[in-house]
């Protein structure tokens, strides 16, 4: 929830285009929170959302945001993406462990690894951690999972079969009697995150 997310739309009303957004994250929380969980979802995100050329940008809840956020939140897209892309280019200094190890996806090298795949599972054969900081977290069970992050290179809807980023299909949403599925059928491993509440609960650390 904190890196921004920018949404354009064209020829949408606001309302609808607000709704449309609110409803999906709200899906999204609920699914990652879990049927007994009580935490409501946050008041402030992340979220900008332009219609047209207009001037004004909105929240998720359609409310009209202050230029000066969404020009600061602009500016740390911006800024990630740098970072992201300086820290991919980095050379590791362990030739034998060539993956960057992030911790929650912010992209700063906290150790090196060599991932394999085994039976379609990502597998860190041997890492360092070169992070005191994050060691010690590790440690005393603060960092608790992994959690992988990928470009989806080829990404196709399970209702129409077309690219998942060109339908209208919305994952997740039931059509009929089907329900829609992102199937993402390419991709490019990203990073490789120590992450204190992995997605998979399955995919928690074990260092021997």
């Amino acid at each position: 929830m904190k890196d921004p997310v920018i949404a354009y739309f064209v020829s949408i009303p606001t309302g609808i285009a607000c709704s449309l957004i609110a409803s999906a994250i709200d899906r999204a929380w609920q699914r990652h929170q879990g049927a007994s969980a009580k935490e409501p979802l946050p008041e402030q995100l992340g979220v900008v959302i332009k219609i047209g050329e207009g001037p004004e940008a909105f929240s998720h809840k359609g409310t009209v945001l202050e230029p000066a956020w969404v020009k600061h939140m602009l500016a740390h897209q911006k800024e990630a993406r740098r970072a992201y892309r300086e820290v991919r280019a980095r050379k590791s200094p362990y030739p034998s462990l060539p993956v960057p190890l992030f911790e929650e996806h912010i992209p700063r090298v906290v150790g090196w690894g060599a991932i394999d795949r085994d039976e379609g599972e990502f597998v860190i054969r041997e890492m360092k951690i070169t992070s005191k900081v994050t060691r010690n977290k590790i440690d005393n069970g603060v960092l608790r999972g992994l959690s992988v992050g990928g470009i989806a290179e080829v990404s196709v809807c399970s209702i129409c079969r077309e690219d998942c980023v060109a339908c209208n299909h919305i994952s997740g949403e039931h059509y009929g009697s089907e329900k829609c599925v992102n199937h993402i059928e390419r991709s490019v491993l990203a990073d490789v995150s120590f992450v204190k509440e992995p997605i998979n609960p399955e995919c928690l650390l074990w260092i021997r």
